[in-house]
């Protein structure tokens, strides 16, 4: 590797400098006719065509809305089937949570069974078997059983 001098450094970068200049001022020309109107992008054999094309437009086309109209129908069918039933499962699921009460037969997101102890505004304490209790957070349970249990098909 050959070690150059700063002034060939300097020397090279003038050059590149000077060099980018004509080019720089070709293409602000060139802006410039183009802002003018005087340069066009479309040739005179193509701007017809094209206008041919959109004067051949069918007049009795349907109007552009019609052509959203099968998204905002797919977004109906959306809400109604998919996103509506949700939030009745989710308003359901926070009403079963804000009920909680002592003695209540709770199973948590985890899978365990357990007796409710007391209950907090953002806690629950559980008896999971005798003595074993654990504090729970109340989101975390995902279904209250119905104090009237069935018989057990054991029994």
């Amino acid at each position: 590797m050959t070690h150059m001098s700063r002034a060939a450094l300097h020397g090279q970068a003038d050059a590149a400098n000077r060099a980018a200049i004509p080019l720089r001022v070709a293409t602000n020309a060139a802006t410039k006719q183009l802002s003018e109107g005087r340069i066009s992008v479309i040739s005179p054999a193509h701007s017809s065509t094209i206008l041919s094309v959109l004067a051949a437009a069918d007049p009795a086309a349907p109007p552009v809305w019609m052509q959203f109209l099968p998204l905002v129908a797919m977004g109906v069918i959306f809400w109604l089937l998919i996103l509506r039933p949700q939030m009745r499962q989710q308003k359901l699921q926070r009403e079963k949570i804000a009920a909680i009460k002592k003695g209540d037969q709770v199973v948590t997101g985890g899978g365990l069974v357990a007796k409710v102890i007391k209950v907090e505004e953002l806690y629950v304490e559980l008896e999971l078997a005798p003595n074993v209790k654990v504090k729970a957070v109340k989101s975390t349970i995902g279904e209250v059983l119905s104090p009237t249990g069935s018989k057990p098909a054991n029994d």
